[in-house]
């Protein structure tokens, strides 16, 4: 997977997450037409050991990820931290490569094992209190768009209407309620780039005055799915499958399953 990353993670920490997606056609989903998805209430959490450890020099990830129930530590999707916010359940073939303030990584068991920590494979990319992203291309900084969409809802019905996106409608399974979205393709006919790289479309970013901000988005050579979850109060995670698109159809099947189990949990 070709794709221009976040250079620095310290988890708990502000840091700035450039992520522009170089290959990709993508899949956008929303939860319930707006109703909010699974929310339990908060708990403090203590995280379970793992198999193999974070391959980051940060520390901030799991690695690979013991069977059974996980919660996160840093990632919060509410706006503000708090322990435990985000809750799945796994079996031994997955990786948690990242667990930030803004996101959560996770990635398959074996590739991440030989990988540095801090590559680009394929997997599913959580992200916390997203926004439209701002189209601001070539430069494409980590922005939102202060007049664009927030909820669920709305962002996928922007999404469609963003060019060089061809959206045909989907469903999936999102801790225990069924999501409706969208399956989305980038033509790779289209112009618009990001600092010479691209065909792609920018998708998600940090909510205005977020201290972490960030970018993400696919391009022509990749799918993915996007799931957008309002998690009431305001706030809409997102929840991207994504992958080669040689690699995707593997990845699906293994990937739904996981996504069956996340929970999100209020502040």
């Amino acid at each position: 997977m070709n794709l221009l990353r976040p250079s620095q993670f310290a988890a708990g920490r502000a840091v700035a997450l450039r992520v522009l997606v170089l290959t990709a056609a993508l899949g956008l989903m929303t939860g319930c037409a707006g109703s909010p998805a699974q929310v339990a209430p908060s708990s403090t959490s203590v995280l379970e050991d793992t198999a193999d450890g974070c391959l980051r020099t940060d520390g901030g990830c799991l690695g690979v990820l013991s069977p059974g129930a996980h919660k996160s530590v840093h990632f919060t999707t509410f706006g503000e931290p708090s322990a435990g916010q985000f809750s799945y359940t796994v079996d031994s073939s997955w990786a948690n490569a990242l667990d930030h303030t803004p996101s959560y990584w996770f990635q398959r068991a074996d590739a991440y094992a030989a990988s540095n920590g801090d590559a680009q494979l394929p997997g599913v990319y959580v992200w916390g209190d997203v926004a439209a992203a701002a189209q601001t291309f070539p430069s494409c900084p980590e922005e939102s768009d202060p007049a664009g969409p927030t909820e669920a809802v709305d962002l996928l019905a922007w999404m469609t209407t963003l060019r060089g996106v061809i959206a045909t409608p989907i469903s999936a399974r999102i801790g225990g309620a069924t999501v409706d979205g969208l399956d989305i393709r980038v033509d790779p006919a289209t112009s618009l780039t990001c600092d010479g790289a691209g065909p792609y479309a920018l998708l998600i970013a940090g909510r205005q005055g977020a201290p972490d901000p960030y970018l993400w988005g696919v391009s022509s050579v990749e799918r993915a799915q996007v799931f957008l979850l309002d998690l009431g109060g305001g706030h809409t995670a997102a929840v991207f499958i994504q992958a080669p698109t040689a690699e995707f159809d593997a990845l699906l099947p293994p990937a739904q399953d996981l996504i069956a189990t996340f929970k999100f949990t209020a502040p």
